[in-house]
């Protein structure tokens, strides 16, 4: 009889990707409780890609 070869990676996805990593505390228990993130709009920059050239503070 022929054995046949267990198909698959044998390893996990560990071994390809990394071991996880942990967010951090702050983030996880305001992701927990479902709480926005406060930004200020001085904080906000525009991508590469945007197409306004100009960001209104009241239509924000």
């Amino acid at each position: 009889m022929v054995t046949k070869k267990p198909k698959g990676l044998g390893r996990g996805l560990e071994a390809l990707l990394g071991p996880k990593v942990a967010e951090p505390a702050e983030q996880a228990q305001a992701a927990a409780a479902g709480l926005p993130s406060a930004l200020a709009l001085d904080d906000l920059v525009p991508g590469m890609y945007q197409p306004r050239t100009r960001m209104d503070e009241g239509a924000l």
